[in-house]
């Protein structure tokens, strides 16, 4: 088996910094079921992952929330340039 020299160091420095990634194979198989329209795969891959995926819909809404409500309050309540009212 020839590995390149760059992905060993890569390997290395995960195992040495303790960091991990997600495992990739997973994902091709994803968008092989969306290419196919597959939905029965996708459902179940849904509920596989419910959890993580709803974590991070929430999460995003939040931020896109509180973006929101920052500007509305900044451009029609606070006055920029004057901040203690």
């Amino acid at each position: 088996m020839n590995i390149p020299q760059e992905l060993l160091y890569q390997q290395y420095v995960r195992r040495e910094l303790e960091t991990y990634r997600a495992p990739y194979d997973p994902e091709p198989e994803f968008y092989s079921y969306v290419r196919q329209g597959n939905t029965e795969k996708i459902k179940e891959l849904y509920q596989k992952y419910k959890e993580i995926i709803n974590y991070l819909i929430f999460g995003v809404l939040t931020t896109v929330v509180s973006l929101v409500t920052y500007y509305i309050c900044v451009f029609t309540v606070v006055d920029p340039d004057n901040a203690i009212q």
